[in-house]
């Protein structure tokens, strides 16, 4: 997972050791997010993914206050961070 600052354009990259993402991990990179960003609001725009979306993760984010807006469904482009992994993969694939 990956996230970009709107603000300073700072990506951060979250790995997860070699595991799939899911509820656990998607809430261990929010955790990753509040830590990184103390005493701010935080909004996260993320596509549909059904981690995105699981009660559990809907559940910390409210019991965080923190604001999700879910991007139109296959529009990946209106996705900043959907760029970066774009560009990533062409990297790697070199």
């Amino acid at each position: 997972m990956g996230s970009i600052n709107s603000i300073t354009g700072d990506i951060v990259v979250h790995l997860n050791d070699g595991r799939f993402f899911n509820s656990e991990a998607t809430i261990r990179f929010i955790k990753d997010i509040i830590e990184e960003n103390k005493n701010k609001k935080i909004a996260l725009f993320w596509d549909n993914a059904s981690i995105h979306k699981s009660s559990k993760t809907k559940a910390f984010l409210i019991n965080h206050n923190i604001k999700s807006i879910l991007n139109v469904p296959y529009k990946p482009d209106y996705n900043a961070i959907e760029n970066f992994w774009a560009e990533a993969k062409k990297e790697f694939r070199k």
